[in-house]
């Protein structure tokens, strides 16, 4: 049975001086301690890119997760990294993955990536762990639910067919207040988003687990249904989803 971790931010890299570089899982919520539950073995690690042509920032991003993994207790040791470059036997690569890696970037962008490469059919065939980040998290439902994130995505296309793993609608790196006029416009079209669907609200940090018996989510996150917003639970806390 597949372990299904969807997160908003994990924490693996942080910026000084204008140079990324790699930190500790943030482990507010218990993610790690989780995570070293639930995986079997840690032996192969595979991470899906968002944009597959962006080489130099997709590596960047993918070496600083895979360092920031060790540096919080695991010892993976394999490392691989999907992108338009790779070359591999992919439905080798997933079946015998531990741990598959989504991470964020441009959700459509991701998710035309991921229609290319056949990934919704490979995942149905897979029982490890798979871990979403921001625009991975959002692209692992049946029915994606993507509000714009900017202006000049108002109006157009919020929903399209996802990879199928989970029925969760995530809607990452959330803040209650917005004080913008542009962050009050984007507010708007995510509440109108919600009378015909219901989405869960995460802040960095937090997260949903779903393992197909039950789903959980952990720290900082509301629930937006009806056009209203309603806290779940904070930071050191959880809750089981209906």
């Amino acid at each position: 049975m597949k372990k299904i971790f969807l997160t908003s931010d994990m924490g693996c890299s942080k910026k000084i001086n204008n140079q990324r570089y790699a930190t500790p899982l943030d482990n507010r919520n218990g993610i790690v301690e989780h995570l070293k539950k639930v995986l079997r073995r840690e032996k192969n690690f595979v991470f899906f890119v968002s944009d597959p042509n962006d080489y130099e920032k997709s590596y960047s991003y993918a070496k600083l997760t895979f360092e920031s993994f060790k540096m919080s207790g695991f010892n993976f040791a394999s490392f691989i990294i999907v992108d338009g470059k790779y070359d591999g036997n992919l439905k080798e690569d997933v079946l015998n993955a531990d741990l598959i890696f989504l991470t964020g970037g441009k959700t459509l962008t991701q998710m035309r990536f991921f229609e290319k490469i056949n990934l919704k059919e490979l995942l149905k065939s897979y029982n490890g762990v798979i871990i979403g980040q921001s625009a991975g998290s959002i692209n692992l439902a049946y029915k994606v639910i993507c509000p714009p994130e900017e202006e000049g995505e108002i109006g157009t296309n919020y929903i399209w067919q996802g990879l199928g793993q989970t029925q969760v609608n995530v809607i990452p790196h959330f803040k209650l207040e917005v004080n913008e006029d542009l962050d009050k416009k984007l507010r708007n079209e995510l509440l109108k988003l919600s009378f015909d669907n219901i989405l869960y609200a995460i802040s960095d940090g937090a997260y949903i687990f779903a393992d197909g018996e039950y789903k959980i989510v952990y720290g900082k996150s509301y629930l937006i249904s009806q056009g209203h917003i309603e806290k779940i639970c904070n930071d050191g806390e959880s809750k089981r989803m209906e």
